[in-house]
């Protein structure tokens, strides 16, 4: 359906999404502040080989707080970029602050709670098994803006540019305060 997407939303109640399936992003352009009000969206189910997330672009200067993905189940193609709440946190201006996943994301390029970022991520968590074809990250799949006081914990694999935290970063001092605890396998550029 139609919707501001510079507007501001509140959940006001947890939401089961059980029976229903994705194809692309539920929310394909995101450039408002979504406080998800402490509260858990369960179930979140997507197929397909285009951006697979909760949120698929965010812009402007959006913010995504306070919201919890538990059991999702991400199943995309090599041609995908699947991560559990958002596919690209593509602006320096956009934050995404005590958000957390559980479940399983597959994809081309995959990430466990977002899989480009290149806002700011801060006290987030996934525990998410990550499986990805190229680059995969247990949290972020690559990052280019900063990741502070947030984990990992779920298994990851892919095959080039593999972290159990992040897959790739462009910038050393980018990431803080952070660790991973899952298991990692890869071809090339593989660390923990």
């Amino acid at each position: 359906h139609q919707y501001d997407i510079y507007a501001c939303f509140r959940l006001e109640s947890d939401i089961d999404l059980n029976g229903i399936q994705w194809y692309t992003a539920v929310v394909p352009s995101f450039g408002g502040c979504f406080d998800g009000n402490g509260h858990v969206i369960c179930n979140l189910n997507m197929k397909g080989d285009s951006r697979l997330g909760l949120f698929g672009v965010t812009i402007n200067s959006a913010e995504i707080s306070d919201i919890g993905l538990e059991n999702v189940s991400i199943a995309g193609t090599d041609l995908s970029s699947a991560g559990s709440l958002v596919v690209n946190n593509f602006y320096y201006s956009c934050n995404v602050k005590n958000c957390y996943s559980t479940g399983t994301v597959t994809g081309g390029t995959a990430g466990g709670l977002v899989v480009a970022n290149g806002g700011s991520m801060t006290n987030c968590y996934s525990t998410c098994a990550v499986n990805s074809c190229g680059i995969a990250g247990g949290l972020v799949g690559s990052n280019g803006g900063s990741v502070t006081s947030s984990y990992s914990t779920g298994a990851v694999t892919g095959d080039d540019m593999v972290g159990g935290l992040v897959g790739w970063s462009g910038s050393y001092d980018a990431i803080t305060s952070s660790y991973s605890t899952g298991d990692v396998s890869g071809d090339n550029y593989v660390g923990g």
